[in-house]
């Protein structure tokens, strides 16, 4: 059945966007800002005049993100946006069909969900299910836990079965509604934005005293807390020690860049301009993978001598030298980030972490242009370095914090007065006039725009939007805060909807 609900997966999603509730309001509220909050509070927005509540966006939060997870091998977080995520119109979708699904009164048997969470477990074992411990212990956490994901099974069946009902006979959604949607994605509206920025403040902010800077310090140590990290050395085996290797093997080099160059045909251009620069980077691709053909071939035979050494670091420094072989260190580092002013492939700080100090070795693993074996030289603790050892660091955060709360003190006191100026029957641009600032007119724009650069050199566009929507037609929006300050938008006026295009 999880096979069923993957190979229909596209256009059921399709079919989803086309059938979203025109009663809903989007409140543009994550979840995570209510978990840890009592009560209900939060504006979640209404499906069809009945309130959300925070259980139940949470939950739908959830099931969305660990859908996208499921689907796509990695939690929805920077580039989602780029796969046309959208956090906010799938949690209100599905959130919808939750509601259809209580209104049919459908329900799955615990026997049906059984046989779906074992196929995706068997799906994550390579065909072999995976222990369901193992697999919340392992994969889920901590972005979900075991309730989690039974109820997002159990959900997927109960949907599955609500398309089975309703989704061939057409019942989710006449066409007035459809019409009422598309108004609610497309229709744009013109604004005008004022920014505040800290760095626009820094100049008037004095040097913060020794005992701010530590007081800053002190307040904000978990900031400054290094990750784990590693130090590592290694044996780089370079392609350009290769290419003359490489040269000699390809005695048929230009023979092959002419077939090459005929199997394309036009489409040479994904290499050139034109013929000439294509054949030279055909030339130049073949080279380099015959080079590192090559430099495998010796780190595999490095790697496979090292292995059978003992598991230390001078097994490594004994077995270059006797292969004239210089050994390098690289600086420490973490994870996430992986060595600085160092390119060591993809995979190389994911195998620099997995080295222990009984299992020290690690390799080979490639780059685009060399071939490394390495061994564990040290692993450092997490730790909070000394407030000595980046004073500097922390004074320039600490005048920076400064210059920001400056910034957002402006923005509140813009915005009162823009608040009570419009009261007053006064201008939008006549306040900001007197209050010598200049708004930043921006172009057009819906609920369904992606791009707004001048919106995006500030802030997340997604934030601007939720602002900006929920703000009346000749209204002024309170002072939002960002990061760096924050911004007060000014909605002048809906624009009339291209009905060609509806």
């Amino acid at each position: 059945m999880f096979g069923t609900i993957r190979k229909h997966q596209s256009w059921l999603w399709i079919f989803i966007i086309a059938v979203m509730i025109i009663g809903l309001v989007i409140a543009f509220s994550p979840s995570s800002q209510f978990r840890n909050s009592g009560g209900g509070g939060g504006n979640f927005g209404s499906i069809d005049g009945v309130r959300v509540t925070q259980n139940e966006y949470v939950n739908a939060h959830d099931e969305v993100f660990l859908s996208y997870f499921l689907r796509n091998g990695r939690w929805p977080d920077s580039d989602a946006a780029a796969a046309n995520f959208n956090a906010d119109r799938e949690i209100y979708q599905w959130l919808f069909f939750q509601r259809k699904i209580k209104q049919y009164n459908i329900h799955v048997d615990d026997q049906s969900v059984a046989r779906l969470a074992n196929n995706i477990l068997t799906q994550f074992g390579r065909g072999t299910p995976v222990p369901i411990d193992t697999f919340v212990q392992q994969v889920l956490k901590p972005r979900a836990d075991l309730s989690h994901f039974q109820r997002y099974v159990r959900h997927q069946l109960e949907l599955q079965q609500l398309f089975a009902v309703l989704g061939l006979s057409g019942d989710l959604v006449p066409p007035r509604d459809a019409q009422t949607l598309y108004v609610r994605d497309n229709q744009e509206i013109a604004t005008e934005a004022v920014f505040f920025s800290g760095s626009n403040y820094l100049a008037g902010i004095p040097a913060p005293s020794a005992q701010m800077v530590a007081q800053f310090y002190t307040n904000q140590m978990a900031v400054y807390r290094l990750p784990e990290r590693v130090q590592v050395s290694y044996v780089a085996f370079s392609l350009t020690n290769y290419m003359a290797e490489a040269k000699q093997a390809l005695t048929n080099l230009a023979d092959q860049v002419d077939y090459t160059m005929k199997q394309l045909g036009t489409n040479y251009v994904r290499y050139g301009k034109t013929t000439d620069e294509a054949k030279s980077k055909i030339h130049d691709l073949m080279l380099q993978r015959e080079a590192m053909s090559f430099a495998s071939r010796d780190a595999d035979a490095f790697a496979t001598t090292l292995f059978d050494m003992p598991p230390k670091l001078d097994s490594l420094i004994s077995l270059a030298k006797s292969n004239n072989l210089p050994v390098k260190a690289t600086a420490p580092f973490d994870e996430e980030n992986g060595p600085s002013g160092f390119d060591g492939g993809p995979n190389f700080a994911q195998e620099a972490f997995a080295r222990t100090p009984d299992e020290p070795f690690g390799g080979p693993v490639s780059s685009d242009d060399t071939v490394y074996v390495f061994a564990l030289n040290k692993r450092i603790p997490s730790e909070i370095p000394p407030l000595e050892n980046i004073r500097a660091r922390v004074t320039a955060d600490c005048t920076h914090y400064e210059a920001v709360a400056k910034a957002r003190n402006v923005g509140v006191q813009l915005a009162r007065s823009i608040t009570n100026g419009l009261a007053q029957g006064k201008t939008f641009a006549a306040i900001c006039a007197d209050a010598k600032v200049k708004p930043t007119t921006i172009p057009p724009f819906s609920i369904s725009t992606q791009e707004l650069p001048e919106v995006e050199n500030h802030l997340d566009l997604r934030s601007f939007k939720q602002v900006a929507f929920t703000t009346p037609v000749g209204k002024s929006s309170d002072f939002s805060p960002t990061r760096d300050g924050g911004f007060i938008v000014f909605v002048q006026k809906r624009l009339p909807i291209d009905t060609a295009k509806m």
